[in-house]
């Protein structure tokens, strides 16, 4: 028997956001822990996991801190039909569904290791992903597109003042400068589902700083806020939104997306 399962695709999510299939059945059955608010992602990746088996595919799920080379884990987890399985073996995919964040050093470096191969291949492109996962690089690629965005490189009040300076003369240039209320969004620079999402009146400064300095390994940036005025209506409730177009083989699907603040 080969020391290494090759499979056909492996699902790597960042370690601290899944767990690996190395821990005890008495911490977790799961790769993501229930209770957690990422319990319901274990559906959506067992789901994803059985359509390779019905397929003809083998996959599998690892975490960042289990890759041990190029495509490579030194143990996974398989969905079976009764459910998630442990499996303490090495495995191997030149096909990776990267769901990393290397947002620190170390899951940068587990990120350059497992995609250190050329014969490697991501579902996602790496330039694209480096451009969109960094909402400050999105507008610095997209700046007609995207919307105004500025860092905010420290707590301190002074340097959150220069940030909203710089942000309201990218605002007096932009093209739709009416479409930008007098409001503004501080937000997490590699965030996502809505936490460490703050709206607040430009003037809150002293707020902006308490926020900081509560989050300290967070980066933040700053975006203005769009003007609303019913705001758009989904499955029966109304809230302000903004509508994102989804561009695939040249079809266009509408996506309302719900902001989301964890302080308001």
């Amino acid at each position: 028997m080969s020391d290494v399962v090759n499979l056909d695709v492996l699902v790597v999510y960042s370690a601290g956001v899944a767990e690996s299939a190395s821990v005890a059945d008495s911490f977790s059955k799961h790769p993501f822990l229930i209770g957690s608010k990422r319990a319901n992602y274990n559906l959506s990746y067992s789901y994803f996991l059985k359509s390779c088996n019905i397929a003809g595919m083998t996959a599998g799920f690892t975490t960042s801190a289990d890759i041990i080379g190029p495509g490579t884990c030194s143990n996974y987890w398989r969905c079976m039909e009764h459910g998630w399985v442990k499996v303490s073996r090495k495995a191997k995919a030149k096909h990776v569904f990267d769901k990393l964040a290397p947002v620190t050093p170390v899951r940068a470096a587990e990120r350059r290791l497992l995609l250190s191969d050329q014969a490697i291949r991501p579902f996602n492109d790496r330039e694209l992903f480096r451009t969109f996962f960094d909402k400050l690089e999105t507008y610095k690629r997209l700046p007609d597109f995207a919307v105004p965005t500025v860092e905010v490189t420290s707590s301190k009040v002074e340097d959150i003042q220069r940030s909203i300076e710089k942000l309201e003369g990218l605002i007096g240039k932009h093209r739709c400068k009416s479409d930008f209320s007098s409001q503004v969004v501080l937000k997490d620079r590699y965030g996502a589902g809505g936490s460490n999402v703050y709206k607040m009146a430009r003037t809150e400064i002293g707020r902006m700083s308490t926020i900081m300095s509560r989050y300290k390994k967070v980066k933040f940036v700053l975006q203005p806020f769009l003007h609303f005025d019913k705001g758009f209506s989904y499955n029966n409730t109304r809230n302000s939104t903004d509508l994102r177009l989804i561009f695939q083989n040249q079809a266009t699907c509408i996506l309302g997306n719900f902001l989301t603040t964890t302080d308001q």
